[in-house]
């Protein structure tokens, strides 16, 4: 097993933010606990393990690691283009700097509802959305990432945003996507994911992965039902709240 520091998290929460790593319930876990607390101090610690091993999760129980979320990581080929000419409304641009940003991080402030740090009864209310915001601005920094906006050319406004990290080998890393709260539920969701798709395939990409909660039903149906996703593994994640 190994600690990870999460840099942004930890700004975000005022206070060290950990993962745990390779989770190995054959390791004496209580000495690894006590070794990474006097090191880091953590305020929140979480553990991904995946679903093979859920009998193990019982060792991250006893030590007070409580059950969070589902995930799933998932992926797709990418073979052709999406028919987008019925879209003429929308343009999907990439951001080159932060002074273009503000309509975006003010989508990923509010939009994210389904993940585990929006559900955390024990977290303030405003952590998940600063957490994104975070997020986006190291993606705009990031020579590797990008985020790109969809405007709605007609309403002159930013309705949607996505972000994601180019890997090597033709693939890339699906981040984070957000589509307006007044927007929602009209499938703007699905002309983001499309314009996306194809604008890394003019960029070479093939193959995408992504990450999602299982209790994000409209992602879940969006990627796995439309656009034909396949589920390479499911998580469960774990965590714990060392100081609020």
């Amino acid at each position: 097993m190994r600690i990870e520091r999460l840099n942004i998290d930890s700004a975000v929460f005022g206070g060290t933010v950990l993962a745990i790593q390779d989770f190995d319930s054959a390791q004496n876990f209580s000495a690894f606990e006590d070794e990474y607390c006097k090191l880091y101090d953590p305020k929140y610690v979480s553990c991904k393990i995946s679903l093979d091993q859920i009998c193990d999760s019982h060792l991250l129980e006893k030590h007070q690691f409580h059950f969070i979320e589902c995930q799933m990581r998932a992926s797709k080929k990418i073979r052709k283009a999406y028919d987008v000419s019925s879209f003429t409304q929308y343009s999907f641009d990439p951001i080159k700097d932060e002074r273009d940003s503000a309509n975006v991080l003010e989508i990923a402030k509010s939009t994210f509802s389904q993940d585990r740090f929006s559900k955390d009864r024990l977290l303030p209310s405003d952590i998940s959305g600063k957490r994104y915001q975070s997020y986006v601005q190291q993606s705009l920094n990031s020579k590797n990432e990008a985020v790109y906006k969809l405007v709605d050319l007609r309403a002159g406004k930013t309705v949607a945003f996505k972000t994601h990290r180019l890997l090597p080998n033709n693939e890339a890393l699906l981040l984070l996507g957000g589509v307006h709260s007044d927007c929602k539920n009209f499938g703007i969701g699905v002309v983001n994911s499309y314009f996306e798709i194809n604008a890394l395939l003019a960029a070479g990409i093939r193959k995408v992965t992504t990450h999602f909660s299982a209790a994000n039903h409209p992602i879940l149906n969006l990627e796995i039902g439309e656009m034909g996703y396949h589920v390479e593994a499911t998580f469960a994640v774990f965590r714990k709240i060392y100081r609020v």
